[in-house]
C-alpha cells in the first residue's frame, strides 16, 4: 500500500493460493483498508484516479 513509483498510489492483495492483485492509480492516501488485513472478495478497497505516470480520463 501506497506510492510504489510504477502505478502510483497502490493496493497489493495477497490472495488465499499466494497470488497477489496490484491495484494502481488510486487515490492518495485514501485507501479504506490496512495493511495485513483480511477482506472479503467484493470489499472496496479505494477509489481509482490518475496518479503517477498516468494520463488520460480514468474513466473512459
Amino acid at each position: 500500500m501506497g506510492n510504489n513509483g510504477e502505478c502510483g498510489w497502490s493496493v497489493t492483495v495477497r490472495h488465499g493460493d499466494q497470488s497477489t492483485a496490484t491495484y494502481c492509480h488510486m487515490v492518495p492516501n485514501q485507501a479504506l483498508v490496512r495493511r495485513n488485513t483480511t477482506i472479503e472478495a467484493g470489499r472496496r478497497i479505494g477509489s481509482v484516479n490518475n496518479s503517477g505516470h498516468s494520463f488520460g480520463d480514468p474513466f473512459t
